[in-house]
């Protein structure tokens, strides 16, 4: 898929994101306007009671620029429209995941993500037991057995 279309689809799904945000939003004021008419109140709640303008706006903005970078960044492995709109839904998880990912952090530092993998393969394999129940034992104890 072009740059372009999977841009554009990943921004079309952090607008729909929002939009089911916003939908859940305003389910929720009416919920509590039929509450406060059912208990005889005269005065119903507003709706910036449960949602502020500026703020949802910022967010909505936010969330399709996400989506559109996200389907951007991943238009030669996005297949289909559809895979772009999950792309672009996901896209705040998706770099957040991302952001804590170690191989992504040490590329950032300059180090070299092989030598994490090798860290993280040693600290794997020294958690988890063998089926016998036992630890598995290090590579440096086989090579001296």
């Amino acid at each position: 898929m072009d740059w372009a279309h999977a841009a554009g689809y990943g921004a079309l799904g952090g607008l729909l994101i929002e939009a089911v945000t916003t939908f859940g939003h305003l389910i929720d004021w009416q919920e509590a306007r039929r509450r406060a008419r059912k208990a005889g109140r005269r005065k119903l709640p507003t709706i910036t009671k449960f949602m502020d303008p500026i703020a949802d706006a910022l967010v909505a903005v936010s969330r399709v620029l996400l989506g559109a970078v996200v389907g951007w960044a991943l238009h030669g492995q996005v297949v289909g429209a559809g895979a772009a709109i999950a792309a672009g839904a996901s896209a705040p998880a998706l770099l957040r995941q991302l952001a804590t990912s170690h191989r992504v952090r040490d590329m950032i530092a300059g180090r070299s993500p092989e030598a994490g993998n090798a860290d993280f393969a040693a600290a794997l394999m020294s958690s988890v037991p063998t089926p016998s129940g036992q630890q598995p034992e290090s590579r440096t104890e086989e090579k001296t057995s």
